[in-house]
């Protein structure tokens, strides 16, 4: 018959290892005992050495972390690559007992550079900020450093491991503090330079003073929609139907935007150096166009088939022209992943859904788009004006590819590498 959990418990109960504390004592004890019983006094003294050194360190691993405030300040939760951003990290010892040896680890995820320490070229920068602090009764200490923004993405520091020593420098407790502070590098923009005359965008004349609106164009009205401006609520139909509406002007004067950003030809679960390269130099051209798009008063969003770390399948933005979108817009691109979560085609057929006919949907792809000429031509069909932006290597051969099955196409190059481009050149 097979024994009970309960019956098998203590006998299988592992015994605990002593702590220091623990383990100076008994040995003190020992000693002092063996001495006295043999009558031999630098074994007495030597056992009440080691005693007083246990009682020591005691009372460091009671008291020593008692009353010790830690604080840690990023200056913004936002940059952008290039940025310096401070942070500040004070520590407060809030009690008589004086502390010879507090350290502090924050871990950084992923590694950012630290301008005061010196960086780990394998990393790109130090995985944890460690200080080391010697500190008096009732002593504060802030001290002053800089992440320099190297990468687009979303970063994180903490949690924070708080450790003490006694007078010789033993670690005696330590803690865990579970905050966390994160931050988002947007990515890099630059200047977008037309190689034509008069700039296409959807195959129109782009307007040179933003959108233009004719009321003798009056369409009709639809719900009112978050980012939506206030001159175009309309206030009497608003008020006889008890909910906001605003007006709708002819798909010709009204000019939204969707650019779909095309991971899939750029990152994959095993992700090399190349493709990260260029999956960046590919948001930074994202990030311009959309900086373009606010130049010329068009309303605008964004959409990729990427993790963004929402409950969202696909990263998505609707189309706005409100103060702060273009902000929206970089926050999207700094948090979008290297792993596409779903097929570009699906996020296309799902944009159908989205958006209403007359949107312009810009693709923007470093991939051969022989795979989604069927969805960008049925697009088409349904109302959705398209142009397809080719990027990276083999863009003109893309372009000529989807030109030739009837989809409007432009290239986009930049200058040089994404770190250091100076502009991004928009031709065709």
């Amino acid at each position: 018959m097979s024994e009970s959990p309960v019956e098998a418990s203590p006998a299988r109960r592992a015994i605990a290892p002593p702590t220091t504390t623990e383990a100076r004592g008994l040995a003190g004890t020992a000693l002092v005992l063996i001495g006295a019983m043999s009558g031999t006094a630098p074994l007495v003294l030597l056992g009440l050495v080691v005693l007083m050194l246990g009682a020591i360190h005691w009372a460091w691993a009671r008291w020593g972390l008692r009353n010790v405030e830690y604080r840690r300040t990023l200056a913004t939760d936002r940059a952008v690559f290039g940025d310096e951003i401070a942070l500040t990290v004070s520590v407060r010892n809030g009690k008589r007992l004086p502390l010879a040896w507090l350290q502090a680890e924050d871990r950084v995820r992923p590694a950012i550079p630290i301008v005061e320490r010196t960086p780990d070229a394998a990393a790109g920068g130090s995985p944890s900020l460690v200080n080391t602090w010697t500190l008096g009764p009732f002593e504060r200490v802030v001290r002053h450093y800089h992440l320099r923004a190297v990468r687009r993405g979303v970063f994180e520091i903490g949690p924070t491991r708080l450790r003490v020593g006694d007078l010789f420098g033993t670690a005696a407790s330590e803690r865990v503090e579970s905050r966390r502070d994160v931050f988002l590098v947007r990515p890099r923009i630059v200047p977008v330079r037309e190689r034509r005359a008069q700039p296409r965008w959807d195959g129109d004349l782009q307007a040179r003073h933003g959108l233009l609106e004719n009321t003798s164009l009056f369409a009709g009205i639809r719900e009112y929609r978050a980012g939506d401006p206030l001159r175009r609520v309309h206030w009497r139909a608003s008020g006889r139907l008890g909910r906001t509406v605003t007006k709708r002007f002819d798909p010709a004067r009204e000019r939204d935007v969707m650019l779909a950003v095309d991971i899939g030809g750029t990152a994959r679960r095993a992700i090399s150096i190349g493709e990260e390269e260029l999956l960046e130099a590919l948001c930074v051209a994202g990030a311009s166009l959309a900086r373009s798009y606010v130049a010329s008063g068009a309303s605008f969003g964004i959409a990729a088939a990427g993790f963004t770390g929402s409950v969202r399948p696909f990263a998505y933005l609707a189309p706005a022209e409100a103060a702060g979108q273009l902000g929206r817009v970089l926050d999207v691109l700094a948090r979008l992943s290297s792993v596409p979560s779903a097929a570009f085609e699906t996020l296309l057929t799902t944009l159908a859904r989205l958006l209403r006919p007359g949107t312009t949907i810009a693709v923007l792809s470093a991939r051969n788009p022989v795979p989604f000429l069927p969805v960008l031509r049925r697009l088409v069909g349904l109302g959705f004006p398209i142009l397809f932006i080719a990027f990276g290597p083999g863009a003109e051969d893309h372009a000529a590819l989807a030109r030739r099955a009837g989809v409007a196409s432009r290239t986009a190059t930049l200058d040089g590498p994404w770190r250091t481009a100076d502009q991004l050149v928009v031709a065709g």
